[in-house]
Protein backbone atom coordinates (compact mmCIF):
# COMPACT_ATOMS: atom_id res chain seq x y z
CA UNK A 1 0.00 0.00 0.00
CA UNK A 2 1.33 3.34 -1.12
CA UNK A 3 0.53 7.21 0.15
CA UNK A 4 -0.75 9.01 -2.55
CA UNK A 5 -1.36 13.01 -3.07
CA UNK A 6 -4.31 13.39 -5.30
CA UNK A 7 -4.73 17.17 -6.94
CA UNK A 8 -8.17 18.66 -8.51
CA UNK A 9 -7.96 21.25 -11.06
CA UNK A 10 -11.01 23.08 -12.23
CA UNK A 11 -10.08 25.48 -15.24
CA UNK A 12 -13.30 27.61 -14.04
CA UNK A 13 -11.56 28.04 -10.53
CA UNK A 14 -8.46 29.06 -8.67
CA UNK A 15 -5.73 27.04 -7.19
CA UNK A 16 -5.71 23.19 -6.56
CA UNK A 17 -7.48 21.01 -4.53
CA UNK A 18 -5.18 18.43 -2.69
CA UNK A 19 -6.50 15.05 -1.04
CA UNK A 20 -4.16 12.42 0.47
CA UNK A 21 -4.97 8.88 0.17
CA UNK A 22 -3.89 5.46 0.86
CA UNK A 23 -4.15 2.76 -1.17
CA UNK A 24 -3.22 0.90 -4.86
CA UNK A 25 -2.90 1.78 -8.10
CA UNK A 26 -5.41 -0.05 -8.99
CA UNK A 27 -7.53 1.62 -5.59
CA UNK A 28 -6.91 5.20 -6.94
CA UNK A 29 -7.71 4.22 -10.30
CA UNK A 30 -11.22 3.67 -9.10
CA UNK A 31 -11.04 7.06 -6.34
CA UNK A 32 -10.70 9.25 -9.54
CA UNK A 33 -13.86 7.68 -10.79
CA UNK A 34 -15.34 7.95 -8.22
CA UNK A 35 -14.50 12.02 -7.79
CA UNK A 36 -15.36 12.10 -11.46
CA UNK A 37 -18.68 10.49 -11.39
CA UNK A 38 -19.77 12.26 -7.91
CA UNK A 39 -18.62 15.49 -8.45
CA UNK A 40 -20.51 15.23 -11.95
CA UNK A 41 -22.85 18.56 -12.17
CA UNK A 42 -25.59 16.39 -14.83
CA UNK A 43 -26.65 19.81 -16.35
CA UNK A 44 -23.02 20.53 -18.28
CA UNK A 45 -21.23 17.75 -18.24
CA UNK A 46 -20.38 16.42 -21.72
CA UNK A 47 -17.72 13.68 -20.68
CA UNK A 48 -15.17 12.34 -18.43
CA UNK A 49 -13.30 9.38 -17.05
CA UNK A 50 -15.87 7.15 -15.55
CA UNK A 51 -14.76 3.74 -15.91
CA UNK A 52 -11.27 2.90 -14.72
CA UNK A 53 -9.83 1.98 -18.22
CA UNK A 54 -9.96 5.64 -18.78
CA UNK A 55 -7.81 6.55 -16.22
CA UNK A 56 -4.09 7.23 -17.81
CA UNK A 57 -1.09 6.42 -16.61
CA UNK A 58 1.54 9.64 -17.53
CA UNK A 59 5.27 8.59 -18.24
CA UNK A 60 6.43 9.83 -14.90
CA UNK A 61 4.02 6.87 -13.14
CA UNK A 62 1.19 9.51 -11.97
CA UNK A 63 -2.48 9.07 -12.90
CA UNK A 64 -5.00 10.89 -14.94
CA UNK A 65 -8.47 11.49 -14.81
CA UNK A 66 -10.62 14.21 -16.29
CA UNK A 67 -14.31 15.47 -16.35
CA UNK A 68 -15.25 18.05 -19.61
CA UNK A 69 -17.74 20.23 -19.07
CA UNK A 70 -19.95 22.60 -21.87
CA UNK A 71 -18.05 25.55 -20.13
CA UNK A 72 -14.73 24.17 -18.17
CA UNK A 73 -13.25 21.21 -17.42
CA UNK A 74 -11.62 19.21 -14.33
CA UNK A 75 -8.22 17.45 -14.39
CA UNK A 76 -7.60 14.80 -11.56
CA UNK A 77 -3.69 13.78 -10.95
CA UNK A 78 -2.28 11.21 -8.50
CA UNK A 79 1.41 10.83 -7.71
CA UNK A 80 2.75 8.87 -5.16
CA UNK A 81 4.02 10.52 -2.10
CA UNK A 82 7.38 9.27 -2.41
CA UNK A 83 8.25 10.13 -6.26
CA UNK A 84 7.45 13.62 -5.56
CA UNK A 85 10.63 16.18 -5.31
CA UNK A 86 11.31 17.46 -1.77
CA UNK A 87 11.59 21.34 -1.75
CA UNK A 88 14.48 21.66 1.14
CA UNK A 89 14.02 25.53 1.19
CA UNK A 90 18.27 26.01 2.52
CA UNK A 91 19.25 24.07 0.08
CA UNK A 92 17.61 26.07 -3.16
CA UNK A 93 20.47 27.04 -4.64
CA UNK A 94 22.70 24.32 -4.02
CA UNK A 95 21.64 22.67 -7.41
CA UNK A 96 23.66 25.55 -9.30
CA UNK A 97 27.36 25.67 -10.01
CA UNK A 98 29.19 28.93 -9.51
CA UNK A 99 28.08 30.89 -12.28
CA UNK A 100 24.57 29.67 -12.60
CA UNK A 101 24.23 30.47 -9.04
CA UNK A 102 25.77 33.94 -9.77
CA UNK A 103 22.97 33.98 -13.00
CA UNK A 104 20.15 33.63 -10.50
CA UNK A 105 21.23 36.21 -7.60
CA UNK A 106 21.14 38.78 -9.71
CA UNK A 107 18.16 38.28 -11.51
CA UNK A 108 16.74 37.96 -7.84
CA UNK A 109 18.42 41.29 -6.72
CA UNK A 110 17.46 43.03 -10.19
CA UNK A 111 14.14 41.45 -10.45
CA UNK A 112 12.61 41.48 -6.13
CA UNK A 113 15.11 43.50 -4.32
CA UNK A 114 12.01 46.19 -3.78
CA UNK A 115 9.43 43.61 -3.82
CA UNK A 116 9.55 43.19 0.28
CA UNK A 117 7.49 39.68 -0.27
CA UNK A 118 10.00 38.02 -1.94
CA UNK A 119 12.78 38.92 -0.25
CA UNK A 120 11.15 37.58 3.26
CA UNK A 121 10.27 34.48 1.47
CA UNK A 122 14.31 33.82 0.48
CA UNK A 123 15.82 31.73 2.67
CA UNK A 124 18.55 32.60 5.00
CA UNK A 125 21.13 31.21 2.57
CA UNK A 126 19.80 32.81 -0.33
CA UNK A 127 20.12 36.16 1.57
CA UNK A 128 23.83 35.21 2.30
CA UNK A 129 24.53 34.71 -1.09
CA UNK A 130 23.16 37.77 -2.60
CA UNK A 131 25.19 39.89 0.88
CA UNK A 132 28.34 37.97 -0.25
CA UNK A 133 28.11 38.37 -4.30
CA UNK A 134 27.46 41.86 -3.76
CA UNK A 135 30.46 42.23 -1.55
CA UNK A 136 28.36 42.59 1.88
CA UNK A 137 28.38 40.40 4.84
CA UNK A 138 25.04 39.86 7.02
Amino acid sequence: MERWIIGECNSEGDGVSLYQFAGTAEQVKNEIVRMVISGKDEEDYEYGSEEIRQISTQPDGSLYGYANYSAYHIDYTAKKLSDIEEIRPDDSLQEYNDSERKEVITRLVVNHMEDEKMLQMMSARELQEVCRYYGEEM
